[in-house]
Protein backbone atom coordinates (compact mmCIF):
# COMPACT_ATOMS: atom_id res chain seq x y z
CA UNK A 1 0.00 0.00 0.00
CA UNK A 2 1.71 3.43 -1.14
CA UNK A 3 0.26 5.34 2.08
CA UNK A 4 1.83 2.69 4.75
CA UNK A 5 -1.53 2.20 5.70
CA UNK A 6 -2.21 -1.47 7.06
CA UNK A 7 -5.49 -2.96 7.66
CA UNK A 8 -6.94 -5.83 10.12
CA UNK A 9 -9.62 -7.92 9.33
CA UNK A 10 -11.42 -9.45 12.21
CA UNK A 11 -15.08 -11.28 12.62
CA UNK A 12 -16.82 -14.03 14.44
CA UNK A 13 -15.29 -17.58 13.15
CA UNK A 14 -16.34 -19.26 9.76
CA UNK A 15 -18.61 -15.58 8.66
CA UNK A 16 -16.57 -15.31 5.58
CA UNK A 17 -13.36 -13.24 6.36
CA UNK A 18 -10.68 -16.03 3.78
CA UNK A 19 -13.46 -15.97 1.74
CA UNK A 20 -13.37 -11.91 0.99
CA UNK A 21 -10.03 -11.62 1.16
CA UNK A 22 -9.20 -13.95 -1.79
CA UNK A 23 -11.84 -12.58 -3.68
CA UNK A 24 -10.14 -9.22 -3.29
CA UNK A 25 -6.86 -10.68 -4.00
CA UNK A 26 -7.95 -11.87 -7.04
CA UNK A 27 -10.13 -8.63 -7.87
CA UNK A 28 -6.71 -6.73 -7.13
CA UNK A 29 -4.55 -9.09 -9.81
CA UNK A 30 -6.79 -8.71 -11.98
CA UNK A 31 -6.85 -5.10 -12.21
CA UNK A 32 -3.31 -5.09 -12.41
CA UNK A 33 -1.98 -4.61 -8.51
CA UNK A 34 1.09 -6.24 -7.41
CA UNK A 35 -0.85 -8.30 -4.42
CA UNK A 36 1.71 -9.51 -1.61
CA UNK A 37 1.05 -10.87 1.99
CA UNK A 38 -0.12 -13.87 3.79
CA UNK A 39 -3.47 -15.02 4.56
CA UNK A 40 -4.10 -18.17 7.07
CA UNK A 41 -7.26 -20.51 5.88
CA UNK A 42 -8.33 -23.01 8.05
CA UNK A 43 -8.29 -26.75 7.14
CA UNK A 44 -11.29 -28.88 7.85
CA UNK A 45 -11.59 -32.56 7.47
CA UNK A 46 -15.26 -34.27 7.55
CA UNK A 47 -16.38 -30.30 8.68
CA UNK A 48 -13.82 -30.62 11.68
CA UNK A 49 -11.09 -27.85 11.94
CA UNK A 50 -7.89 -30.27 12.05
CA UNK A 51 -5.42 -27.39 10.66
CA UNK A 52 -4.36 -24.18 9.43
CA UNK A 53 -2.28 -22.98 6.83
CA UNK A 54 -0.46 -19.84 5.41
CA UNK A 55 -0.59 -18.69 2.20
CA UNK A 56 1.63 -16.15 0.25
CA UNK A 57 -0.50 -14.48 -1.78
CA UNK A 58 2.11 -13.41 -4.35
CA UNK A 59 4.11 -16.45 -4.55
CA UNK A 60 0.57 -18.63 -4.39
CA UNK A 61 2.32 -21.41 -1.93
CA UNK A 62 0.65 -22.46 0.66
CA UNK A 63 1.89 -24.75 3.38
CA UNK A 64 0.58 -26.17 6.71
CA UNK A 65 1.23 -24.06 9.76
CA UNK A 66 -0.33 -25.52 12.38
CA UNK A 67 -1.98 -29.05 13.05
Amino acid sequence: MPDGKRYILSGEREIGKTTLLLALKDQAQHAGFDVSGVISPAVFLEGKKVGIDLLDLRKNDQIRLAD
